[in-house]
């Protein structure tokens, strides 16, 4: 059922990904984000185009190259592990 955001955590910083988005390094980018507040990712499952929502704050690139949704998925947990 819509809208999805209804099943977001409340306060959830919004981000959405697309190689259209701002570039950055995604291992640097997660430690600005801030401790305990809860993050949301909007991943397409494509390697080109952008998933198109209304409640996204943010939009990243996270390779200059355009991936697959989970290659990108990959690369988010990847950097939140570390």
């Amino acid at each position: 059922k819509n809208p999805v955001t209804q099943y977001l955590p409340t306060g959830a910083r919004k981000i959405g990904t697309s190689k259209t988005g701002k570039l950055v390094n995604i291992n640097e980018w997660v430690t600005t984000l801030p401790e305990g507040k809860p993050v949301v990712f909007t991943l397409g499952a494509l390697a080109h185009g952008k998933v198109e929502t209304d409640y996204e704050e943010e939009c990243i690139s996270v390779s200059e190259y355009p991936l697959s949704g989970s290659v990108a998925a990959g690369k988010v947990c990847c950097a939140f592990e570390q």
